[in-house]
């Protein structure tokens, strides 16, 4: 009984601490996943861009 009166606090601390990191680790992955959302984006930009560019070369290219 003593054994379990002293366990107790213990097992209750380290629940507490896997809750918290829990939260901590939804809280990275709800950025991380808006960081990689804004990159994507980034990234369609950039093929768009590209795209024109190779575009207005070839367009250049044949009228030449």
């Amino acid at each position: 009984m003593i054994v379990a009166e002293m366990v107790a606090p213990f097992i209750y601390n380290n629940s507490m601490h896997c809750t918290e990191i829990t939260v901590i680790l939804q809280a990275a992955k709800k950025q991380l996943t808006q960081r990689m959302e804004k990159l994507n984006d980034k990234m369609d930009e950039q093929k768009e861009i590209t795209g024109a560019i190779r575009f207005e070369v070839w367009v250049l290219t044949c009228s030449v």
